[in-house]
């Protein structure tokens, strides 16, 4: 039996001004950082419903524009978008005990169709293949079609996903399909018994989540394919972060302050230690964007083992000394005993008063 997810909801946005992707825009790198050039949610939506505020960076939504196609929420690493109306379980549940799926959007033939196949990332490809299910992406509309965008991120998705399957051993791999039938219909007209069922199979709650969705089912995913033997994963194409820090280090605990993910953390006391989850990580890169010292690089090698359990790591530990002129304990700098507003102090005394 062939289910169709928010097909109507194509029509829905270009006829109402209710939006179908929700924001949390504190959590956008530009406004955290306005140092920040990222756009990604901008240059990839392929309707053009993104807006970008060039006085405060603001991001915005054109509920009049917006198809629901759900690429901005793949490609933002802040985790600022998500959609009201279906979410990564929601598709899981379709999916049920099917042994073999077909999924396409509303212009395909398949077995379940989805708002756009751009919303199929590798975390609820791979989640489904490691529970057994041979799945298979119609595309066959994706070149003609105004989500153009979505072609390229489906085979990388696909690439990565297969990538993990081939190391693992894993038989079913995610194929796609380019010349498969495409139906000659009109979209599905708007009903409330439509709704009423989708609503009820949705688990999407209408306040931001917490946790990050797409890296949980990443998470059991690997776990049911029992990866713990492959040290480390490629950072393209996966839902996670790696940082390195470096020695100039200063124990400012920006990068901790500001990261959304609370994937960094201080420890203070007589020293100060910074502490890192690859768990959490999203990969955004706004700890090293922020960072004075240049001390933080991000990695393109993924810790297999500390995602799938969750550590935390130290990444920074260095004694405290107490501050020769104002006495409180500090990191202790290269040439002196000062903490960093005494040392800032006695370069701005030493430029303008020796």
């Amino acid at each position: 039996m062939k289910t169709s997810l928010l097909g109507i909801l194509r029509l829905l946005g270009q006829v109402s001004e209710r939006c179908l992707v929700k924001t949390d825009t504190k959590k956008c790198m530009r406004c955290l950082n306005k140092s920040s050039t990222c756009t990604l949610c901008y240059e990839n939506c392929p309707s053009g419903a993104i807006k970008m505020d060039n006085t405060d960076d603001v991001i915005s939504v054109d509920g009049t524009s917006c198809t629901g196609c759900g690429i901005c929420v793949n490609v933002c690493p802040a985790c600022v978008f998500w959609l009201e109306d279906v979410d990564f379980q929601t598709i899981i549940k379709e999916v049920g005990d099917m042994d073999r799926v077909t999924f396409s959007c509303s212009k395909g033939d398949c077995d379940i169709q989805v708002p756009c196949l751009g919303y199929l990332n590798e975390a609820v490809l791979l989640y489904l293949a490691s529970s057994g299910v041979e799945v298979e992406l119609n595309i066959s509309a994706c070149k003609a079609c105004e989500n153009r965008t979505a072609y390229d991120l489906i085979h990388n998705y696909v690439d990565t996903v297969n990538s993990i399957l081939q190391t693992s051993g894993k038989v079913n791999n995610v194929t796609i399909e380019e010349d498969g039938a495409l139906k000659d219909t009109e979209p599905e007209q708007l009903t409330r018994k439509f709704m009423a069922r989708f609503t009820a199979n949705s688990t999407t709650n209408t306040d931001v989540n917490d946790t990050n969705p797409r890296q949980s089912l990443f998470i059991e995913a690997l776990r049911k394919l029992d990866c713990a033997s492959q040290k480390t994963i490629h950072a393209t194409g996966v839902p996670f972060g790696n940082i390195n820090v470096e020695s100039s280090c200063n124990g400012c605990g920006m990068c901790a302050a500001i990261c959304q993910a609370d994937a960094l953390s201080t420890i203070e006391g007589r020293e100060f230690k910074l502490e890192f989850r690859p768990a959490m990580c999203t990969g955004c890169g706004l700890c090293s964007q922020i960072c004075t010292q240049g001390s933080i690089t991000m990695d393109t090698e993924i810790p297999i083992n500390e995602v799938l359990q969750g550590d935390w790591r130290t990444v920074v530990e260095m004694e405290k000394v107490r501050c020769e002129k104002c006495g409180e304990y500090c990191i202790r700098s290269a040439d002196s005993n000062l903490c960093m507003f005494c040392q800032k102090n006695k370069e701005i005394e030493d430029t303008f008063f020796s």
